[in-house]
């Protein structure tokens, strides 16, 4: 059984052409779960209009009576998919008649070679689009000068400082969500909070090709960036965010190990790498191996951890 976890947040402007979108899909999900954070009314309405004609069943969650957040939104909905297999979508975006198919494709390959019972994660790159859906750029992960990481070793390393798997791409497996579920509160978001647990004691599966239309409209709550852009520079010289982002990065680490203990998985390398961040000894943390991809990025990460990492 295949869910897809839908959240939504003032979504009426564009949840229309993605609701579509999840109707064309070539492989129909067998469920699509709901969960609005806002109490819009018109968003609710388009919801409601899409449960009465579409092909499978719909559920919307109850909105709460104050915002969740990002965060708690996508574990509610997650947590109510009754799926093997769970989709996370966001309202605005757009996906490829072939999103799902070809996602479900490189899951399965995963699951005959390492077994169901290991946490899988599936992602892929995206085509980015603007406001009125036209192509941006054919490939967000080269625009952004990010790449998957084949060797999960590898990936740990970077994912527990940079994020380079885009939530509306997500495809988990149960394993994988038993072990993520509830999402912690402290966590910087929950597609990097899925792919550190997956890169810790499971795989991280890549579909090179687009599968999305992400669109950039100005109101995304994360959306995509150049490598290389005046915005990116200045982001970089930003001291206070800069520190403050490290701070919470630290803190996802820390959950992170939290989580991994209470399943009683062991992470000597995650255990080494916290202590050394409790001893400031960053000459340690660069011998790890721990980076940013990009050598700008990381010589920054790095600048920033040794000045401004004061916890």
């Amino acid at each position: 059984m295949l869910s897809v976890a839908l959240c939504t947040y003032h979504g009426e402007k564009y949840i229309g052409a993605q609701l579509n979108s999840l109707a064309l899909q070539s492989l129909l999900p067998d469920e699509l779960v709901a969960a609005d954070d806002s109490r819009d009314l018109e968003t609710r309405k388009l919801l409601e209009g899409f449960a009465e004609q579409a092909s499978f069943p719909v559920r919307i969650l109850p909105a709460a009576s104050a915002p969740r957040g990002i965060v708690r939104n996508f574990s509610l909905a997650v947590e109510q998919c009754e799926g093997d297999y769970i989709a996370l979508c966001d309202q605005d975006d757009i996906w490829m008649s072939h999103k799902l198919a070809v996602s479900m494709e490189c899951m399965k390959g995963m699951e005959r070679r390492l077994g169901k019972e290991t946490p899988i994660l599936i992602h892929s790159d995206l085509m980015t689009v603007d406001g009125e859906g036209h192509p941006l750029s054919s490939s967000m992960m080269k625009s952004q000068g990010i790449a998957n990481e084949e060797d999960m070793a590898e990936a740990l390393k970077v994912l527990l400082v940079q994020n380079y798997v885009t939530g509306c791409t997500v495809l988990m497996n149960q394993s994988l969500k038993q072990l993520a579920c509830p999402f912690p509160d402290k966590i910087v978001m929950h597609d990097w909070w899925l792919a550190l647990l997956a890169a810790s004691c499971g795989y991280i599966g890549y579909v090179a090709e687009p599968t999305i239309g992400y669109r950039q409209h100005g109101d995304n709550n994360v959306g995509a960036k150049r490598y290389f852009s005046l915005q990116s520079v200045c982001k970089a010289f930003r001291f206070r965010k800069n520190r403050d982002m490290i701070l919470r990065v630290t803190d996802q680490a820390r959950e992170l190990k939290k989580r991994l203990d209470e399943h009683h998985i062991e992470s000597e390398f995650l255990r080494e790498y916290l202590l050394a961040l409790e001893q400031g000894d960053v000459r340690k943390i660069h011998n790890m191996g721990i980076r940013k991809q990009g050598r700008i990025r990381n010589f920054m990460y790095y600048v920033y951890l040794w000045f401004g990492n004061d916890r």
